[in-house]
């Protein structure tokens, strides 16, 4: 039996390749989880705010508060569409957005259950984009973005 000293770099870099190959492995699998998810984004079946449990009524801002959100979302965003900068699939991205808050504004009105609003909001939207020219070239993936950061100020 024939005994060989291996030297102590030798050691610590196989170990380095065990532990770099299995973070890549990890990486690749966050990797693809991150791109179907955005993959769905892109398609609009599906934004953060769906992918993520749905709060309970009692997380959900009161009426007032609620309508204090989209007021001032729809101010921002009436600032946005008057910018002459603004052009392209962003444009349109806004009117978007702002056409859905005027929605919810009028539901609003009505006191109907301030979780549905949003949501019920969103689906009608989406659906009027595929046929309404005005939408036609929106970028669901940039209205998803502008819609889940509305859902996060809805949220007590």
């Amino acid at each position: 039996m024939k005994i060989t000293l291996t030297s102590k770099h030798t050691i610590a870099n196989n170990k380095t390749g065990s532990h770099t190959s299995r973070f890549f492995l990890g990486l690749s699998i966050v990797c693809c989880f991150l791109l179907n998810t955005v993959s769905l984004n892109a398609q609009g079946e599906a934004s953060i705010s769906t992918v993520l449990a749905h709060p309970t009524v009692s997380e959900w801002k009161s009426h007032k508060e609620y309508s204090s959100v989209i007021t001032a979302e729809k101010a921002n965003t009436t600032k946005k569409l008057a910018d002459a900068s603004l052009q392209g699939q962003e444009r349109v991205v806004y009117i978007g957005f702002d056409r859905m808050l005027t929605d919810i504004q009028t539901d609003l009105a009505t006191q109907e259950e301030v979780a549905s609003l949003a949501d019920k909001n969103y689906k009608k939207l989406i659906a009027e984009s595929q046929s309404d020219p005005a939408l036609q070239n929106m970028s669901i993936a940039d209205f998803n973005a502008l819609y889940d950061s509305l859902v996060v100020k809805l949220h007590e």
